[in-house]
Parts: C-alpha cells; sequence; structure tokens
C-alpha cells in the first residue's frame, strides 16, 4: 500500500505514512477474508467448521464494505481537503455596495465531512454617518478580518449569528470585542432557542466559564417573530432592517435581515448560490464539495437545498415565512455559501427565490 501511495504525487509524504496506517487494518482484514473463502473449499473435510469460517469471513467482507470503505473516504477527503486560510483567502471584500456594504469570503474545512468550504460574511455600516457596524455570520476572525473591520471604523456594535449551524468562529469576536477590548456595547443576536447551547460551546471554545457575561451579550430572538427588546431600543438598528426569523425550520431557526439602504437581502443557509465549486482551480476540494453539493442538492443552482424538507416542520407557517419576506422589495441577496448577487434589473431574484422554496420544500 505505501509503495503504491508514493507513486501517487496528490499525497505529500507525512499524508502517505498517515493514511497507509489507516489502510493497514482494513487491507488485511480484506485480504484474510479473501484468503479463507477461496482455501477453504479445498479442504472441507469438517464441514461445520467450513460453514462457521465462510460465514465468518463474510461477515468480515461485510464489515469491509460497511465500515472500511467510508472509512478509506474520509481519510482521503481529511488529508486532501485542508484549507490554509492564509494562503487562501482574499485580503479584502470580495463585494463592496455603495461604500457601506461588504461581504467577505473564508475557506475553512468542515469538520464532517471533511471538506473544503467556504462561507460569506456580511458587513454592513449604518446609523448616522454610518458609523455602526453590523457583521451578519461571522467567519473566523483573522489578522486580515481584523483589519478590514478597523479600517471601516471599527465600530462594531451587533453580530448577527444567522442559525443554529453558524456559529462556528462567534466566541472569537466574543473574547476579542468584549474581553480584550472591554466593549460595552457589542450586542451578539442569536435564534430563538439556541442562547443556552452556545453559551456551552463557548465556554468550552474558550475554556472558561463566561456564563455570566455571555448571559448579558448574547441576545436570543424570541419566538412568535417577535424582536428583542435590544434590537428595538437601536433605533438605528430596527429602522435600518427588517427582520423574518424562519420558525418553521428546525434546527436552522435562521434570521434574515433586509437592508432596505442597499435594497438586499441578508441570507444564510436559506439560499445558496454555488455556481462555482469552491472558488478558483487553485484552491482544494473540487471533489468533496462537489458530491456535497450534488447530496444536497445546491451545485450550479440559486435556491435552497431540497434537503430541508426534512427539516420542516410546519409547511403552513413557512409558506408565510416566504410570503413576508418576498413582500419586502429586495432586488439582491447575499447567503454564506456561494456568489452574492447583485441587483439587476433583467433578473427578478425574488421570484426565483420563492419559486424554488415552493418546489423544493413547500410542494
Amino acid at each position: 500500500m505505501s509503495g503504491v501511495l508514493s507513486k501517487i504525487k496528490l499525497f505529500s509524504p507525512s499524508k502517505r505514512v498517515i493514511l497507509s496506517t489507516l489502510s493497514q487494518p482494513i487491507l488485511r482484514t480484506f485480504h484474510t477474508s479473501l484468503f479463507s473463502l477461496s482455501t477453504l473449499k479445498q479442504d472441507n473435510q469438517n464441514r461445520n467448521d467450513y460453514n462457521n469460517t465462510k460465514k465468518t469471513s463474510k461477515l468480515k467482507l461485510t464489515a469491509f464494505l460497511l465500515l472500511g470503505i467510508p472509512t478509506a473516504l474520509f481519510s482521503y477527503l481529511y488529508l486532501t481537503e485542508g484549507v490554509d486560510s492564509i494562503k487562501y483567502d482574499p485580503k479584502d471584500f470580495i463585494l463592496s455596495l455603495n461604500n457601506n456594504f461588504f461581504v467577505y469570503k473564508h475557506y475553512f474545512q468542515l469538520n464532517f465531512p471533511p471538506i473544503a468550504n467556504s462561507s460569506n460574511m456580511t458587513v454592513v455600516k449604518y446609523g448616522n454617518d454610518n458609523k455602526k457596524i453590523l457583521l451578519y455570520n461571522v467567519v473566523e476572525l483573522t489578522d486580515v478580518v481584523k483589519d478590514l473591520i478597523s479600517k471601516l471604523g471599527d465600530n462594531v456594535e451587533t453580530v448577527v449569528i444567522p442559525n443554529k449551524e453558524h456559529h462556528l468562529f462567534a466566541h472569537a469576536y466574543v473574547k476579542y470585542y468584549i474581553l480584550d477590548k472591554k466593549r460595552t456595547n457589542v450586542k451578539f443576536f442569536c435564534p430563538p432557542g439556541s442562547k443556552d447551547s452556545m453559551i456551552k460551546s463557548f465556554n468550552k471554545k474558550l475554556n472558561r466559564n463566561l456564563t455570566d457575561t455571555l448571559n448579558k451579550v448574547l441576545i436570543e430572538f424570541p419566538k412568535d417573530y417577535q424582536l428583542p427588546r435590544e434590537w428595538l431600543e437601536d433605533k438605528d438598528l430596527n429602522n435600518r432592517f427588517k427582520v423574518q426569523t424562519f420558525e418553521s425550520i428546525a434546527v436552522l431557526q435562521e434570521i434574515v435581515l433586509f437592508d432596505t439602504f442597499n435594497k438586499m437581502l441578508i441570507a444564510c443557509d436559506m439560499a445558496h448560490n454555488i455556481q462555482q465549486v469552491v472558488g478558483d482551480a487553485t484552491v482544494p476540494g473540487k471533489i468533496g464539495m462537489k458530491l456535497y453539493g450534488k447530496f444536497m442538492g445546491i451545485n450550479n443552482k440559486f435556491g435552497v437545498s431540497p434537503m430541508y424538507r426534512l427539516i420542516v416542520k410546519d409547511k403552513k407557517k413557512l409558506s408565510q415565512e416566504v410570503e413576508n419576506v418576498n413582500n419586502w422589495d429586495w432586488k439582491g441577496i447575499t447567503m454564506a455559501h456561494g456568489k452574492p448577487l447583485l441587483p439587476k434589473n433583467d433578473r427578478d431574484l425574488r421570484k426565483e427565490w420563492k419559486e424554488d422554496v415552493t418546489k423544493n420544500l413547500l410542494k
């Protein structure tokens, strides 16, 4: 196995050693099973022993098929789809609109499945003279991200954690703004029913008990489409953005915003626009993300994943939520995964999105 791997230039020497080590028990089981089946037929004096051993060999082969192949695939993806954010992340925003609306793309590797992926963070300047900053779907807080936000004024007051799945990097912003910079005016908004689990997650990631602090800065959206008191009290925030929570979709409970000034819808997983798999040809992840995108039904399309149908708990409620969003006069859209879509006269994005959601989740 090691000899074969040495001929594959895709793997570095260290990765070949790891993959070879992982593959040895699997290959040993496979070879032993085949050998048992071939040799036992030549000597079947003890029919009972033969049948029992044959049965055991078949079980081993079944185990190989059920466990060995997925393990090999997992190992391959883990070793080949790691993403170095310093190497692949852009050094500037990928979108700038009216000098107050920005999008930044970050590359990373999912924990499971271990494939290369990318995520977009939307940054909006709002309030008097656009001095306040809102961050939606925060990405890894690298030095590049810190520098870009600093150039915008660094006056971050609102951080929106869009759904229950997209909070991987939010704890770093709590540490940076609340603990390190001692900011008392930064508010972190999270979806309905997510606050307790996020506090546990943040405590674990920061390796300290910050429950009291997190209870103050982490603000949960109430159920039944109500807005938090802290959101309403910030007149600049409440006047600039309209809000719709998707309470009909279990697990996500996504918060979607509408920037009334730029006519841009700001979504996370309630829209995808993956027209090109994980960047250009120099970025890893072509195989894994293409397979994952195929499974989720999100490759080469603008819309939602049909797999979300499995977690829709109330279609009537979802239909009303979609209607509420489409009653807003949005012309463009940003999302966590895929290329943002700017307003264009020849394209009705609201109609396209509604038709796709209706087709994949409501019918």
